[in-house]
C-alpha cells in the first residue's frame, strides 16, 4: 500500500488531528526545533489541516521514526518522481541528524544563524537525499 508498511502509516491531516496538533506545535520544548518562538492558534492550524493538500507524517513512536522516514522518502521518490529530499536541522540537534543519516541523506552544507533560539541565533545544517534511480 501506498504510504503504509506494517508498522507505519502516513496521512493526510484530518479535523480530528486539531487537538493533537494543537499540543505538538504549541509545546515550547520543541519551539527550537520547528524555528517557532510563539504558539499557533487553534483557529491557525484549522486552516492547516482544511487547506493541506500533503501527507503529514504523524507521531514518530519511539523506533518508528527511521521506518517512517524510509516511507515517506520511497513514496517521494517512486509515487511523486522527485529528484531529491532535502531538510534543515538545527546544528546541535543530534537526533534528528542521526535518523536522516540513517535514511541515506548527507549534510550538503551550513546556513550560518538561520534561525532564531531562545538566546540568539543558531546554525541549521541542510541535508539531501538524491533519488539515484532517476539518474
Amino acid at each position: 500500500n501506498l504510504l503504509q508498511n506494517k508498522t507505519v502509516c502516513l496521512r493526510a491531516p484530518e479535523p480530528e488531528d486539531l487537538e493533537l496538533l494543537y499540543s505538538w506545535e504549541n509545546n515550547p520544548e520543541w519551539w527550537e526545533i520547528g524555528n517557532t518562538l510563539a504558539p499557533f492558534s487553534r483557529y491557525l492550524l484549522k486552516e492547516y489541516i482544511a487547506e493541506s493538500h500533503g501527507v503529514y507524517l504523524f507521531e514518530a513512536v519511539e523506533g518508528l521514526a527511521t521506518e517512517a522516514l524510509e516511507e515517506l522518502a520511497e513514496y517521494a521518490f517512486s509515487y511523486l518522481k522527485l529528484h531529491q529530499l532535502f531538510v534543515h536541522i538545527p546544528i546541535d540537534y543530534e537526533p534528528s541528524k542521526a535518523l536522516f543519516a540513517r535514511c541515506g541523506f548527507t549534510v550538503t552544507g551550513i546556513l550560518t544563524d538561520w534561525i532564531t533560539t531562545k538566546d540568539g541565533y543558531s546554525d541549521v545544517l541542510t541535508m539531501q537525499k538524491i533519488n539515484e534511480r532517476n539518474l
